[in-house]
């Protein structure tokens, strides 16, 4: 278990959270949006330290997530108003829309 220890700002352009767990080993949390469209977009770079990653699709349009060639016919869905956690994956993600855009979120802890 975990708790708030302070608001650290901004890490790297996105908010940040620094959070002490009762081991004391400092854990960080990043949290953003990323506007997903209709080709591969970016959600959440590789990150060697992740622990998981939680994307929650704030969007009306399904997406797919995966590699950076992910595609609407091989992907991941994420229904619109859905979300996937757990993801323990270190490489980067990718998104793409069905149509239009989609307002996507994440939420990663990293040590």
């Amino acid at each position: 278990m975990a708790s708030i220890a302070s608001f650290e700002g901004l890490v790297n352009g996105k908010s940040a959270l620094q959070v002490s767990s009762l081991d004391n080993d400092a854990e960080t949390l990043f949290v953003g949006a990323v506007t997903v469209g209709t080709g591969p977009t970016l959600i959440r770079a590789g990150n060697a330290n992740r622990v998981s990653l939680m994307i929650h699709n704030n969007g009306s349009n399904n997406i797919f997530i995966g590699n950076s060639d992910v595609t609407t016919a091989m992907g991941f869905v994420i229904p619109a108003g859905g979300a996937i956690a757990g993801i323990i994956v270190r490489t980067a993600i990718y998104g793409v829309a069905v149509a239009g855009t989609s307002d996507v979120r994440y939420l990663e802890e990293a040590l």
